[in-house]
Formats: structure tokens, C-alpha cells, sequence
């Protein structure tokens, strides 16, 4: 995606931003990464193999990434939110304490930061959706 064109479809549009990110340098997952969510009801950390994520009324949740099945575009909620905001759902094959399914809506630097960490620790199988 090297020039401005308008994508209407959200499989095609997030089919070609995963294609833009997957020859990016690796995330270094060595140390945690910070996923700047928008939501102030939790926050999530990213972790070399899972994901860490703390609610208003639940402690630190880890999440294996292993257990990532599916990962899904949701259209906002929050109609009154900026276009800038994007949100999506990770599935999980196991029930945590937040459910099988977490929802995360932030810009578009979370987005490539949650890509980048499903492209290398989620598994090979996962469903890009």
C-alpha cells in the first residue's frame, strides 16, 4: 500500500494491511510491549508467548497465545468515537477470566503492534478474519 486508495471492504482491507506488515521487522519480544488500548476498562501487555491483561475488577489475566484462535475486524461501537478509532476481537479456544473473546479498540499504532505479535506468536492455524 504504497499510494492513498479507498478500500470499502473490510475483508480486503485488513487482508492488505496484514500483507503490509508482515515483512516488517519483528517485534522484539524479549521485553513487554504496552498495547495502547482506548478503552479505559482494561489494558493489555504483550508478552513473548501470551497475553497479559489487566480489568478495571480483574487482576492480570495471562492469555497463551496458543490459545488464539480467530482474530476478527469489528466496526466501532461508539459512533461518536474518531474514524482514527479501530477495533477487534481475538477468539479463544479456552474460556478466561474475560470470556472466550476479548474485544480491543485503539488507532492505528495499535493496530500494527497487535499484528506484528499475532504474526509471531499466535499460531500458524489462527483465522485472520
Amino acid at each position: 500500500m504504497q499510494k492513498r486508495e479507498v478500500i470499502d471492504n473490510d475483508h480486503v482491507l485488513w487482508r492488505e494491511l496484514r500483507t503490509y506488515v508482515v515483512p516488517m521487522p519483528a517485534l522484539d519480544l524479549s521485553k513487554p510491549h504496552y498495547l495502547p488500548l482506548t478503552s479505559a476498562s482494561y489494558c493489555a501487555i504483550l508478552h513473548q508467548d501470551y497475553l497479559e491483561v489487566t480489568g478495571k475488577k480483574k487482576g492480570p489475566v495471562r492469555v497463551s497465545s496458543s490459545s488464539i484462535m480467530r482474530f476478527d475486524h469489528e466496526p466501532s461501537k461508539d459512533k461518536r468515537q474518531s474514524s482514527a478509532l479501530t477495533c477487534h476481537t481475538l477468539h479463544f479456544s479456552e474460556k478466561t477470566a474475560f470470556g472466550r473473546k476479548l474485544i480491543l479498540c485503539g488507532n492505528a499504532e495499535m493496530v500494527v503492534t497487535l499484528f506484528e505479535f499475532l504474526q509471531q506468536a499466535a499460531p500458524k492455524t489462527m483465522l485472520w478474519e
